[in-house]
């Protein structure tokens, strides 16, 4: 696992307005999987997603 990707996640989808607990559990995911899902964002006006670019 990869802190600096920890903390990229962490901090992009807390500035799209999820809460703490939740971007934790996200970025987590993030980190061991490449993928958070999908998710609601934006105070629940969008769902969002947040994945690695595997190149295609």
């Amino acid at each position: 696992m990869s802190l600096g990707r920890y903390r990229y996640a962490y901090r992009k989808v807390r500035d799209w307005h999820v809460g703490p607990l939740r971007a934790g559990w996200l970025a987590l995911r993030y980190t061991v999987t490449g993928d958070t899902g999908r998710f609601g964002s934006h105070g629940g006006w969008r769902v969002s997603r947040l994945r690695v670019d595997n190149g295609s």
